[in-house]
Formats: C-alpha cells, structure tokens, sequence
C-alpha cells in the first residue's frame, strides 16, 4: 500500500550509473522511455481495462532524472529513485508539490551525486524525503527550505552534506522536521534564519569548518535526541533573537565552546550532555539560559 497521504502515481527514476559523475542522466532505455514517432503500446491505448480516459493510467511511469521526476509529478505522487549514483544534472530541483520522495532499498543504496553552486532541493511545499544520500560538491547548501508556516516537509533517514556552503538552510517561516539524519556542512551544518522553526530529531550534526548550529533573527530550532560534535568551531550558536531548545542531546568534541547564546537570544536544555568541548555553556550580552538535569564539562584547554 502506500503512504497515507500519497495515494497518486509511482514514478520510477533510473540511476545515470558510471556516467553520473560525468552529470548526465540515465541513459535512454526503449523498454522504458518513449521513443520519437513510437506507436502507443495497444496495452495502454484507450479505452483499455483500467483506463480512465487519458489511456496511461496503468502505464509505468520512468524518468531519466530526478528533475524530470519532479516535474511531471502531481501532487500525492511518489517517487522512488532506484538503486545506484543519480545526478544534480547542476540544477535545482524545486519542490513545489506535495510528493515523496525516497530511495529505493537500505541508505546509501540510492546516491545524488551533485555538483552545483544552487542547492540541490529548494523546498516550498510540505513534501516527504526520505532514506537519500546526498552528495553535494559545489559552493552552496545542499537543502534549503523556506516559505511560510504552512512548509512542514518532514526529511528523514538521509545523509546530508555539502562540501562548499551550508549543509541545510532553512528561512521564512517554514517549520520543516528532519529524523535521524546525518548533515555535514563546510560552514555550518545546519543554519536557520528569518522566523524559521525547525525541529531535528536523533540526528547527528558534525564536521562543519564552523558552527553545527546557527540559529540566527527570530528562529526557534527544537533539537531531541541529536549528537552536536567534531565541529571545528562551536557545536550551537545562537544570536540575535533566536530561541533554541534542546532535549537529551550531547555535545561534544567541538573546538569551541558546546553551546554559545549571545545578544538576545535565549537558550533551554533539558538532560543534555556537553563535555569535551571548548568550554560548556558561554552567556554573552542579554543572552538568557536555563538548564535543568544537564551535565557540563569545560573540556578542552
């Protein structure tokens, strides 16, 4: 059965295979694509069992990309993206329809080999991603989302990571959710401006050049359950106004202070750990902190 809420068509995406490090898509296959000046299979012709008057609707749907897939979906469509390396084709893939989106068989099975200076999803509509590796080379963020409140795309068990920009960005007033993900940013790994309110679940943030977590303006960011470390600045900033809560979470093993809340932002953790960073829980100008059952190390000198 499918997913409750995406009842539509399933829509086929074929790996490029060797070639996809090249940015090409998957390569023309006559049992799948239409071909030019290509008779009409008489199985799907209309007026066939099961037709419902445009004489497709039992045809099996293939796309040669992920920007095509995207494209010619409907809301409640699914797409799942085979086994095997996908290519960014080094454009945007701009999600503005209500679709899943999902990579076939365990994680790391389906790959989005990237390489763009634009992201590779700009999300603007409430959508599913879901089980993708995205391999992102290009000085940009992989995955941005913003729009307003009503943008609640929820992306989970996915591997997310830029080598040039941000990991994830997100803005507006969008309140996307991301579950057990791995994000790694060149800059930061996650970083959330504008009134933003995303909420990441048992996640894992690291390696960023910068901050883990940035959370700028008036943003709200929700963490449960994440692993902010091996950052090489500090594991969570939060300025400006922004407001950050954090719920049985560790932070560790960043190369600056573990969670860092300046100007008038205001911070609340809750059974969290943070050890092993440089310095536990730094204050600065009208920032504001509570923290209720934590553990705090200063760490590292």
């Amino acid at each position: 059965g499918s997913i409750a809420g995406f009842d539509g068509r399933l829509i086929f995406v074929r790996s490029a295979g060797e070639d996809a490090w090249l940015g090409k898509e998957a390569p023309t296959n006559a049992a799948f694509d239409e071909l030019e000046e290509e008779a009409v299979d008489p199985m799907f012709a209309r007026g066939s069992g099961g037709d419902n008057g445009d004489g497709v609707l039992n045809k099996p749907i293939h796309a040669k990309s992920l920007r095509d897939a995207v494209d010619i979906a409907h809301d409640g469509d699914r797409i799942l993206l085979l086994r095997g390396a996908h290519n960014g084709l080094g454009e945007v893939v701009e999600i503005n329809k209500r679709v899943i989106i999902r990579g076939e068989g365990a994680l790391r099975d389906a790959v989005v080999d990237c390489r763009n200076n634009s992201p590779l999803f700009r999300i603007k509509r409430s959508c599913v991603i879901q089980n993708l590796d995205i391999d992102f080379t290009g000085f940009s963020e992989s995955v941005r989302v913003l729009g307003d409140e009503r943008v609640k795309p929820l992306i989970e068990n996915c591997i997310i990571k830029s080598s040039g920009g941000d990991g994830i960005a997100l803005g507006g007033q969008a309140a996307p959710t991301f579950r057990n993900c791995i994000i790694t940013g060149k800059k930061s790994c996650v970083r959330v401006y504008a009134k933003a309110a995303p909420t990441l679940i048992d996640c894992n943030i690291t390696a960023a050049d910068l901050q883990g977590v940035l959370a700028m303006k008036t943003s709200r960011v929700i963490l449960h359950g994440c692993a902010i470390q091996a950052n090489k600045e500090d594991g969570l900033v939060a300025m400006e106004s922004a407001n950050v809560v954090l719920t049985k979470c560790l932070v560790q093993d960043n190369l600056g202070p573990g969670i860092d809340v300046s100007q008038n932002a205001k911070a609340v953790l809750t059974d969290c750990d943070i050890d092993a960073n440089v310095g536990g829980l730094w204050l600065w100008d009208d920032a504001a902190a509570h923290a209720t059952r934590c553990s705090m190390n200063g760490g590292k000198p």
